[in-house]
């Protein structure tokens, strides 16, 4: 019975985390998108990563 109900617990609480990651990423492509339409730049905070093994 305790299982049972950690494992719901651990399923809401999986729920939780990928509903707030998912309005976390729809939020950074809106704000991405409008300030791409002001004329506004985006810069990275870290240097973009290079492929290992480059076609």
């Amino acid at each position: 019975m305790q299982q049972r109900l950690l494992g719901q617990c651990l399923d809401a609480a999986a729920t939780a985390t990928a509903t707030a990651i998912a309005a976390l990423h729809h939020d950074n492509t809106l704000l991405r998108q409008e300030l791409a339409a002001s004329g506004s730049r985006v810069t990275p905070l870290r240097p973009p990563t290079t492929p290992r093994n480059p076609a």
